[in-house]
């Protein structure tokens, strides 16, 4: 039988302690080393540099394309452009019929068979649903602050094969999106969105693919819309233009006529 006397148990006590301390020193740093390099400003910040840099949309001033969308076995063809900051045209082409949506500042106007004025419910909706596109080529994640959008970094996840960060912004209406980061590229692979769309939530997974570079700007040419793990929608650019000649008659009422 093995004995300690009352010094060495003391002396064995006091060993377990200093190592209990000092192990939770290392646990506390390597938990403080962490969230330091997890930090989603500095995964943002190389996102926004990867897909083209601050100051490449700084100096965005216009941008105008052509894209087909596919909703089950439909068609749709349309035509957007912008000119930054305020003034947004889309052209809406289904069969036989045409549809024309303007922003242009505070004022917005539709056309389809008469032409219409926009209240401010109607209006508040197109200028969202455009500026939800124009997210397709300005990383959604520039200017968050701006923005009004809390973000908070989640945590690394693998999706479709890949090492993701997953960072998640928070807005005023509490419309949340979960961006998944591809850690080799720090281009947003996909979105997971819950966004409040007349009093209701709605989400949807919208994954991007096949970036090219325009401008110097990355731009996924492909975008493809999931709504409770079926795919419900793709979208494909198949002309982009940046900084041409946009001029303001595009975007007056005076073209609708």
């Amino acid at each position: 039988m093995i004995t300690f006397s009352r010094c060495q148990l003391n002396n064995k006590r006091k060993n377990m302690k200093n190592f209990k301390f000092y192990h939770l020193l290392i646990l506390a740093f390597a938990l403080l080393f962490n969230s330091c390099s997890q930090s989603p400003d500095d995964i943002i910040d190389k996102s926004i540099k990867a897909s083209g840099g601050a100051e490449a949309y700084k100096n965005l001033k216009t941008i105008s394309c052509s894209m087909k969308t596919t909703v089950l076995n439909f068609e749709l063809m349309s035509n957007l452009f912008f000119k930054l900051p305020d003034k947004m045209r889309a052209e809406y082409m289904f069969q036989d019929k045409k549809g024309i949506g303007i922003i242009n500042g505070n004022t917005g106007w539709s056309y389809s068979d008469t032409l219409i004025s926009l209240d401010e419910s109607a209006f508040n909706t197109l200028k969202s649903q455009m500026e939800s596109q124009l997210d397709f080529f300005i990383n959604p994640l520039y200017n968050y602050q701006k923005k009004g959008l809390k973000v908070e970094y989640v945590g690394d996840e693998k999706v479709d094969g890949k090492d993701v960060h997953k960072i998640r912004t928070i807005a005023k209406d509490s419309s949340e999106v979960y961006y998944f980061i591809d850690k080799n590229t720090y281009l947003i692979q996909r979105t997971n969105s819950k966004t409040l769309v007349n009093n209701v939530f709605v989400e949807a997974t919208a994954v991007f693919s096949n970036y090219k570079k325009i401008k110097g700007l990355l731009i996924p040419e492909v975008i493809g819309i999931f709504t409770e793990g079926r795919k419900t929608a793709e979208m494909k650019f198949e002309k982009i233009d940046i900084n041409t000649n946009l001029d303001d008659a595009l975007f007056s009422v005076s073209s609708l006529k």
